[in-house]
């Protein structure tokens, strides 16, 4: 698990992002978070089998990126789904 700072910038919501090194939609979800100074943490569900499990029997899902804020899940790289539970105008 890593937690991405922000210096305070934004309070909440923090982003859970379960992700795996070689996804290329992750790494958009990362910049995408980077660049409004959200704050996240992530799970590499190839390394971290506690995250993976959450992943699958907790989210019921099998790929990634899978984006989880305030408890509401994002699949993919939907810059506008992820915007709207940000609050992000």
């Amino acid at each position: 698990m890593n937690v991405n700072g922000n210096n305070g910038l934004r309070k909440a919501p923090v982003a859970e992002l379960y992700t795996t090194p070689t996804c290329k939609y992750c790494g958009d979800v990362k910049r995408f978070f980077d660049l409004y100074k959200v704050k996240y943490i992530t799970y590499d569900v190839s390394k971290d089998a506690e995250a993976r499990m959450r992943l699958m029997d907790e989210l019921g899902e099998r790929g990634v990126p899978v984006t989880v804020v305030n408890g509401k899940k994002v699949v993919g790289f939907k810059e506008a789904e992820l915007k709207e539970l940000l609050n992000i105008k």
